[in-house]
């Protein structure tokens, strides 16, 4: 199996006053300690606790992949060959309030889905398509300690919806085709998080932040439909369609540290390093009653993600608001 990520694009809708100008990061970069606009609100809250003035932006970010899988049954010669693309609109609003001079709220709100549909393919009688869809909300609280250090909490609240589409074998009745299950299941989970922001100096600041796991689990209803007499029937003595269903998955903790430094010449540079606890991630596994069906013995690896970028004016200027350029 591949799968690849096309160029996204990212289309700004609006973007309204903040404490300092904010250069044009390119995306992935200056998360953790640039704290000069409104998206602070999600990369670093504790970053809003510097604002003077209401800010607020809203933005739609944009991708297009691709998937081929190659697939076929062990010493069958019989090969499948899946090719997909799919289509990712994610919308995000942050806004920032200051309270007083050291106390500042901030809310974010971030939508986003994903989804395959593998055809065909040997293992369709486990999964031939799925839908998932989260969106959430990030309210912040940030307190100014000193003319140094801010601290910041929040709260995700996530709300998940997810379906499922796969062949079911009518092994008791011969000559019927594949009949369907269709499961839709949705949750409301609520995670926490906490950020730190350090300004060194004038021109220096470095940044910290934390993100917890989060485990929906997922009351879920299944739909069969297309089943042939003698399979319902067996299906229905074994008592598999009065199953109370639940899925159950998980989302890694994550850590975000970075640092900002401006040059004189208000050049910038920004360093982000990331860490997802990936190793405890989990798909999305169902259980029947409490038991678990088929359940994931898939290993991940932590992640591990470095991004840098330096930005530059574009011309001179007698204010430390200098119009800037990026390259990364």
């Amino acid at each position: 199996m591949s799968r690849y990520l096309r160029p996204f694009a990212l289309l700004p809708l609006a973007a309204l006053s903040c404490i300092v100008d904010a250069r044009p990061y390119p995306l992935g970069t200056g998360m953790a300690a640039s704290a000069d606009s409104a998206q602070t609100a999600s990369s670093n809250p504790a970053g809003i606790s510097r604002f003077a003035d209401r800010a607020m932006s809203a933005e739609i970010l944009f991708f297009n992949s691709e998937s081929e899988w190659e697939s076929e049954f062990s010493g069958s010669g019989n090969r499948f060959d899946t090719k997909d693309s799919g289509e990712t609109v994610v919308p995000r609003l942050a806004i920032v309030q200051p309270i007083n001079d050291r106390l500042a709220a901030s809310f974010t709100f971030l939508g986003t889905g994903f989804s395959d549909d593998l055809g065909d393919w040997p293992g369709r009688y486990f999964i031939e398509s799925y839908d998932s869809v989260y969106v959430s909300a990030f309210p912040s609280l940030a307190w100014r300690i000193d003319d140094r250090w801010s601290v910041a909490g929040s709260l995700a609240i996530t709300y998940s919806s997810f379906e499922q589409e796969r062949a079911v074998l009518n092994l008791f009745d011969r000559g019927f085709g594949d009949g369907r299950s269709e499961v839709e299941a949705d949750s409301i989970e609520v995670g926490f998080g906490g950020s730190l922001l350090y300004q060194g100096s004038e021109r220096t600041r470095w940044g910290l932040t934390y993100s917890s796991e989060i485990n929906p689990s997922r009351d879920a209803d299944n739909e069969l439909t297309g089943l042939g007499p003698n399979t319902e029937a067996a299906m229905r003595r074994l008592g598999i369609l009065d199953r109370d269903l639940t899925i159950e998955s998980t989302s890694p903790q994550s850590m975000l540290a970075g640092v900002y430094h401006e040059f004189e010449n208000c050049g910038a540079v920004t360093v982000d390093l990331a860490w997802l606890d990936f190793s405890n991630f989990r798909l999305s596994e169902f259980y029947y009653d409490g038991v678990s069906f088929a359940r994931s013995d898939s290993r991940y690896n932590d992640i591990y993600a470095l991004s840098a970028s330096y930005s530059w004016p574009v011309s001179g200027s007698g204010s430390r608001r200098c119009r800037v350029a990026t390259w990364s």
